[in-house]
């Protein structure tokens, strides 16, 4: 049987726009929401305009929302983004692209920058496999920092490649929308940038 392969980016890709800005109106009230997104536009902001490390940013957003919290809390944050806001986000066609590749037998994986919180409900709802950017947990409790690199770039690829070797696939479709996403279309033989899923898969 032949080893068949899709990979997907997720923000962008299988969902219209982000989903962290959506998981934190679901996990915070607005008031405490709002604080901490003030208390940390600066740093944002220097990473939007490329004056500081995009991935640190996030991490220390993070931190500043979520530190303390444990696992359990996250996670059902995380499920309820999934349930609520997540069909919504759904790009038309995207998820019918991913029930396509399964029925052909395709081993389908998410691979995304977002958090395996609220991400790998979504993959489960899909019928997809996750690997994203990973919180660490000390007894349970979020540290405010991340346990894996974020899942960009080439990082993407050391992922799929600790999972799975990709040598071994004998098909590798591979799905993004910005170019953190090339190295990880760069694993496949057809590769789909901002993807049309209105289009027949050939």
């Amino acid at each position: 049987m032949k080893k068949k392969l899709a990979l997907f980016d997720f923000d962008g890709t299988l969902i219209a726009g982000d989903s962290l800005h959506s998981f934190l109106r679901i996990a915070l009230p607005a008031p405490r929401l709002a604080l901490g997104m003030a208390q940390q536009a600066p740093r944002v902001l220097a990473a939007l305009l490329g004056m500081a490390d995009k991935s640190r940013a996030k991490e220390r957003l993070l931190a500043e929302l979520f530190t303390g919290w444990n696992r359990e809390a996250l996670q059902e944050a995380g499920r309820t983004y999934a349930a609520k806001f997540f069909p919504r986000q759904l790009r038309p066609g995207a998820a019918q692209r991913v029930a396509s590749y399964l029925a052909d037998g395709f081993r389908v994986i998410i691979v995304t920058a977002s958090m395996e919180e609220w991400v790998a409900p979504c993959a489960k709802a899909l019928g997809a496999e996750c690997i994203a950017t990973r919180l660490e947990y000390r007894e349970g409790v979020f540290t405010g920092r991340f346990a894996t690199p974020n899942c960009i770039r080439e990082e993407k690829v050391r992922r799929i490649q600790t999972l799975l070797d990709p040598s071994l696939s004998d098909e590798i479709h591979a799905y993004g929308d910005s170019p953190s996403d090339l190295p990880m279309l760069r694993l496949a033989q057809r590769q789909f940038y901002r993807p049309d899923y209105s289009l027949p898969l050939e």
